[in-house]
């Protein structure tokens, strides 16, 4: 399993999504959200390995990154003062 490869694509999907969502705004916490994700990246790294090993179940791996994924966004609404 390749981590750098997906966390890239889900750093890119996150901010897309950011972008799509919010317009203006999600372009004034792109840079927010990239410190976040680069932050997460030790912990995203250890759940994919356990992914990988048969430690969580591929259900428990969509339920953290989806978590990662609404903690993020939440966490730049807030640096940038939107509610």
């Amino acid at each position: 399993m390749d981590f750098q490869k997906i966390f890239k694509e889900l750093k890119s999907d996150i901010l897309g999504l950011v972008k799509e969502k919010f317009g203006e705004e999600g372009n004034a916490i792109k840079d927010d959200v990239s410190q976040f994700l680069d932050g997460a990246k030790e912990k995203l790294e250890r759940w994919t390995g356990m992914l990988a090993t048969g430690v969580i179940t591929l259900e428990e791996y969509q339920l953290l990154m989806k978590s990662q994924k609404d903690l993020v966004i939440m966490t730049a609404l807030h640096n940038a003062g939107i509610s």
